[in-house]
């Protein structure tokens, strides 16, 4: 299990590696795909319907505890939509 987190979208619990990490910076929240930023993390599954459902129910908002810029959430959607 170590190495597993939870999707803020789903809740399945997947093998890091498998997942994008969103990391809470002084500069804002971004996505982090190497995984290595310093600080609070939150991750979703890489799959178009898992970042669709974090963007749409706002899931950063919650797992930050504050309000996330809505650039990232354009960025997820368009990642998602890349991946379609």
């Amino acid at each position: 299990m170590k190495g597993d987190r939870t999707c803020v979208a789903c809740r399945r619990i997947r093998n890091r590696g498998d997942m994008l990490r969103i990391a809470k910076t002084p500069d804002g929240c971004v996505p982090d795909e190497a995984g290595i930023l310093p600080g609070r993390g939150a991750y979703v599954c890489d799959t178009p319907e898992c970042l669709e459902a974090a963007v749409k129910t706002r899931a950063f908002n919650r797992s930050f505890r504050e309000a996330v810029s809505p650039e990232l959430y354009r960025a997820l959607r368009e990642r998602a939509a890349r991946e379609r």
